[in-house]
C-alpha cells in the first residue's frame, strides 16, 4: 500500500503555468498524493479562477493568503502543519512553473527508500530545451557558495545517481524529519538561496541528499527568474551566500575557506572591469558591504559531522569554474549575479 506523500506548490499570479503543473501532478503514477496549493496574494480574479479548479477529488488543500508572503513564509506555513499532523514521512516541494514527468514522485521516493536518503534532488530540465540541464541538485564549493550542479550541460551526461549537498526547492523531496530537527526555511532570505541555506543546515546536521536522474521535471526557468529578479537581485544573492557560509560553518572552516570567498569576489570584480559588466561588480561590492554591516546575520548552527566530513562537503572549484567561465563570462551571457 502506498504511503501518503504531500506536495507543496506556491502560486503568485501564475495561473496558466500553475494549472499546467497541477495537470501534470494528476498524471503521476504514484497516486497517494495530497497537494497543498498556496495562493500567495494573487489578484482576486486569478485567485478565484484557481480556486475554481480545486476539487476534493483532486486531493488538493487550498491556502488563501491575502498578501504575498514570499517563498519562505508561504512554504513554512504548510510545512509546520504537515509536521504537526504526523501523517507524512515525506514532502515534495515543486515550483508552479514546472511540469513533472509522470514518474517524478515514484522515482524520488524509490531513491529515498533504496539509497537511504533524507533529501532527493530532481533532474530539472529547461522547459524550452529538455535536452539541457537547469540543475541536478546543489553543491557547496570550496569558495563557500552553494551553486547548482550541471547548469546548461546536456541531460545525457547525467544518467547516473550521485550524492550532493541538497535539492533545489524547485523540485525536491524532503523527509519532514529534516524540518523537525533543523528548522524551516529562513524568513531572512528574500527571493533566493533559501533552499541552499536550509540544505547546508541539514547537511551539517548529518542529513544525506542524492541526485535521482529518473525524477525529471521541465522548468520554465526564464519565467521564474524574471518574475523575482529585481535591480538588487545580484547583491542580495551575494549577501545571502556570505551569511549562509559564515553564519553556519564552524570557525575552523571560516578560516580555511573564507579567504577563497574574498579572492573569488576580487576575481569576479576584475572580470567585470575587463568585460564592462557593471552589475557583476556591484553584486560583489555591495553584497560584501551589506554582509559586513549585518552582525546579526552571524548565527551558529548545530553540527553533528566531524571536521573530515565537513571538509568532504566542499567541492573542488577548478573544474566547476572552468565551465562557469566558459558558459557565462566568456560567452557574454549574464550570470545569476547580474
Amino acid at each position: 500500500m502506498e504511503q501518503p506523500i504531500a506536495i507543496v506548490v506556491l502560486n503568485w499570479n501564475g495561473l496558466e503555468v500553475t494549472l499546467d503543473c497541477l495537470e501534470a501532478l494528476k498524471e503521476q503514477t504514484y497516486t497517494n498524493l495530497e497537494i497543498h496549493l498556496v495562493d500567495n496574494g494573487s489578484m482576486v480574479s486569478e485567485k478565484e479562477a484557481l480556486r475554481g479548479h480545486v476539487t476534493k477529488a483532486d486531493n488538493i488543500v487550498f491556502y488563501d493568503n491575502p498578501k504575498n508572503l514570499e517563498f519562505a513564509k508561504g512554504v513554512n506555513q504548510v510545512l509546520k502543519k504537515l509536521v504537526k499532523s504526523g501523517k507524512f514521512e515525506f514532502v515534495a516541494l515543486l515550483n508552479n512553473d514546472t511540469v513533472p514527468d509522470k514518474n517524478w514522485i515514484a522515482a524520488l521516493l524509490n531513491a529515498a527508500k533504496n539509497r537511504g536518503l533524507d533529501m532527493v534532488a530532481s533532474k530539472q530540465l529547461f522547459h524550452e530545451n529538455p535536452q539541457v540541464i537547469d540543475n541536478a541538485g546543489l553543491t557547496l564549493l570550496s569558495t563557500t557558495e552553494v551553486l547548482p550542479i550541471g547548469a546548461r550541460e546536456y541531460s545525457k551526461d547525467f544518467e547516473a545517481s550521485f550524492e550532493c549537498l541538497c535539492p533545489s526547492a524547485g523540485a525536491g523531496l524532503y523527509k519532514l524529519k529534516v524540518f523537525e530537527e533543523v528548522g524551516f526555511f529562513s524568513t531572512k532570505f528574500k527571493t533566493c538561496y533559501e533552499d541552499a541555506e536550509l540544505g547546508l543546515r541539514a547537511a551539517l546536521a548529518g542529513f544525506k541528499c542524492g541526485f535521482e536522474p529518473n525524477a525529471k521535471v521541465k522548468h520554465r526557468v526564464s519565467y521564474s527568474v524574471n518574475r523575482i529578479k529585481k535591480s538588487d537581485y545580484g547583491i542580495t544573492l551575494q549577501y545571502n551566500m556570505l551569511i549562509t557560509y559564515f553564519g553556519l560553518m564552524p570557525k575552523r572552516f571560516k578560516i580555511i575557506h573564507g579567504w577563497k570567498a574574498v579572492l573569488r569576489s576580487l576575481m569576479l570584480m576584475a572580470l567585470g572591469v575587463l568585460t564592462f559588466r557593471v552589475n557583476l561588480i556591484k553584486s560583489q561590492v555591495f553584497g560584501w558591504q551589506r554582509f559586513l554591516k549585518d552582525k546579526k546575520a552571524l548565527k551558529s548552527s548545530e553540527v553533528k559531522l566531524s571536521n573530515q566530513e565537513i571538509e568532504q562537503l566542499h567541492t573542488p572549484i577548478l573544474k566547476f569554474y572552468f565551465k562557469y567561465l566558459k558558459q557565462f563570462i566568456f560567452s557574454g551571457k549574464p550570470t545569476v549575479l547580474e
